[in-house]
């Protein structure tokens, strides 16, 4: 099992958002008295959000709502999980929780105005976290 570097998240997140225009980790719910959306850490569809396209078998976390932070710390965590979570132990709980938190603001966006702007508010948002955690550009890659 390898675990990723700060830079290797990055840059997977910026691959499956910007550069392969993937879709956000959002289900969408149709019940007799409300319709709702929620963040997954990977849909039925296979759709992911930003900590879902980190890991080798998101599957595993497929029906969990606690965010990142909670299954970092423990909460909620089964034993195949764990071992999932593994590959990003060494990432920290704060930079997790950024990706999270961009991926959710930016669903918001795409509910409202689609999968353009969507990606549009990830690459930004990705810009800003590059910046913050002084990671290398991409470059290549886009």
């Amino acid at each position: 099992m390898t675990r990723l570097t700060l830079q290797e998240a990055y840059e997977k997140v910026w691959k499956y958002y910007v550069v392969d225009r993937n879709k956000p980790g959002l289900l969408h719910v149709d019940t007799d008295r409300a319709t709702y959306d929620y963040c997954y850490y990977m849909t039925t569809k296979g759709d992911k959000c930003s900590i879902g396209c980190l890991l080798s078998d998101p599957s595993v976390l497929m029906y969990t709502r606690y965010p990142i932070d909670d299954l970092m710390n423990g909460k909620g965590v089964t034993p195949d999980m764990d071992s999932i979570l593994d590959e990003i132990r060494s990432i920290p709980i704060s930079a997790l929780k950024d990706l999270q938190c961009y991926h959710d603001e930016a669903t918001n966006i795409y509910r409202r105005a689609g999968l353009d702007a969507f990606l549009s508010h990830m690459e930004n948002s990705l810009e800003e976290f590059r910046e913050f955690y002084c990671l290398d550009p991409i470059g290549i890659i886009n």
